[in-house]
């Protein structure tokens, strides 16, 4: 009967221990799984921050685009203005020249 006995005492401390080894698993799987959400909240706020910071980036890019065809058009605005002053001094400078040539 004792050897029966040590027999049973050594089973229970074996399933005793492999409780343990379970438990310890467990609680090991249950913190990698904590991580993982932590892990994957992050990801989703880093990930909507990028998004936010996108959007400004490619307003900020249009408002440059914006103010790119503004400066061409003036530019353009400019340009015309030069060849018009340019033919107003010809047209002035013709007129003194026929005013010029005319009798008195």
């Amino acid at each position: 009967l004792a050897g029966r006995d040590l027999e049973l005492l050594a089973l229970e401390q074996v399933a005793s221990s492999a409780r343990t080894q379970e438990e310890q698993r467990a609680e090991a799987l249950r913190r990698a799984m904590e991580d993982s959400q932590k892990l994957a909240l992050e990801l989703a706020e880093k990930s909507e921050k990028l998004q936010k910071e996108e959007a400004g980036n490619r307003m900020h890019l249009a408002e440059i685009a914006q103010q790119g065809e503004e400066i061409s058009a003036s530019r353009g605005r400019e340009e015309q203005l030069r060849q018009r002053v340019a033919c107003l001094e010809r047209d002035l400078e013709e007129a003194r020249a026929a005013a010029a040539r005319a009798p008195p």
